[in-house]
């Protein structure tokens, strides 16, 4: 037996308040994309899970749906437009398998949708994607070449002059580095 040390009622605590992740721009990627008959049985949707990669809601998730095959022309043509969006952001073009969109960096913007009936409690939704790069700090640029080598430029008045290079830049994201890719 593995006794909790208390007795604990579920019944007395209030499940109703949602954790919510605030509106923002935030790391994320898709990890999981599933394509579903809608419950009409006329189009499809494509459900994606998304987890976030850093900051205080590290490794919390946030889902998108795109119904891109509907007979609502309106309806597919938002949800089209919105997987255009996604897939730009993490560069890829065309693809038919969904497992393509997966494990790509990508900035998310995380907003909160609110039920103006009351009868349902508020939720996360995505407002748009970015690419990662984008938002990304800078790189560190250029460092000072040591002072006793020469570019083998000549100054005005004989000297040598000494430049500066670019450095490349050091650590970074494991899916930056070479060979960090993940295996498919």
């Amino acid at each position: 037996m593995a006794d909790l040390g208390e007795t604990f009622d579920g019944d007395t605590i209030d499940t109703s308040a949602a954790d919510l992740i605030p509106n923002g721009k935030v790391l994320a990627q898709a990890i999981e994309a599933e394509v579903k008959e809608t419950k009409a049985g006329s189009g499809k949707i494509l459900n994606v899970t998304f987890e976030i990669m850093e900051g205080p809601n590290e490794k919390r998730r946030v889902w998108d749906s795109f119904n891109y095959q509907n007979a609502n022309q309106t309806a597919e043509g938002i949800a089209r437009r919105q997987l255009a969006k996604f897939t730009k952001a993490i560069s890829l073009g065309p693809f038919r398998d969904a497992e393509q969109l997966l494990f790509k960096p990508v900035i998310i913007d995380v907003g909160v949708q609110k039920d103006k009936s009351g009868e349902y409690p508020d939720r996360n939704n995505i407002r748009g994607y970015h690419a990662y790069a984008e938002h990304a700090p800078p790189a560190r640029a250029e460092t000072q070449r040591p002072a006793n080598q020469s570019t083998g430029r000549s100054t005005q008045n004989g000297g040598s002059a000494t430049t500066q290079n670019r450095a490349p830049a050091a650590g970074g994201r494991p899916w930056s580095r070479p060979g960090a890719a993940a295996s498919a």
